[in-house]
């Protein structure tokens, strides 16, 4: 017997399915939730949160998002590190790593200049 008559015995080809193999089951996700699934969250830094804490500032569910996709935005543009305004906040993350490094209201910034960023994001 040839090499292909051994390989065509051992083949077996059936026609009806396998009853004992359930269909898949279908799951439908609405275009949020699956973008909330593939978005990675933002972090805030232990320094953050006490900058936040001491400064009075709240920030949302909603800011917090904002703040998120603008970081998105900036990566894709090749953003590593950025200063982003947000109403008369001065808020410093990594868009790497999508982590809020620090907080500040723009009008307690010390001499009005920020070091070691490589991009800035205007929200409203």
């Amino acid at each position: 017997m040839s090499q292909v008559g051994k390989i065509q015995e051992l083949i077996t080809v059936t026609s009806q399915p396998n009853s004992n193999i359930k269909p898949a089951t279908t799951v439908t996700l609405s275009f949020e939730q699956l973008l909330q699934k593939t978005e990675k969250k933002l972090k805030l830094s232990a320094h953050a949160e006490k900058r936040l804490s001491e400064r009075g500032i709240n920030l949302s569910q909603e800011d917090l998002q904002k703040i998120s996709r603008a970081l998105d935005q900036a990566k894709s543009k090749g953003a590593k590190n950025s200063l982003v305004v947000y109403g008369d906040l001065a808020i410093i993350a990594s868009a790497v790593n999508k982590t809020v490094i620090t907080v500040s209201k723009t009008t307690q910034l010390d001499e009005q200049i920020v070091t070691n960023i490589d991009s800035a994001i205007l929200l409203k």
